[in-house]
């Protein structure tokens, strides 16, 4: 009966483990984004800054 029960545990854990596994990935992947796009404007800031020096 411990068996059984242990393997059903063992199953579960992994089901769970398997779903957030991917949403992990997808929150990181996420985070990553945010941050790209949120630089993008700083980039652009700083080349007219340095643009606008050469003139």
């Amino acid at each position: 009966m411990e068996e059984k029960h242990r393997h059903a545990s063992d199953s579960l854990a992994h089901g769970r483990q398997s779903v957030e596994d991917p949403r992990d990935l997808d929150q990181r992947r996420h985070e990553t984004q945010v941050q790209q796009l949120q630089a993008e404007p700083r980039k652009r800031a700083q080349t007219l800054v340095a643009t606008n020096r050469t003139r």
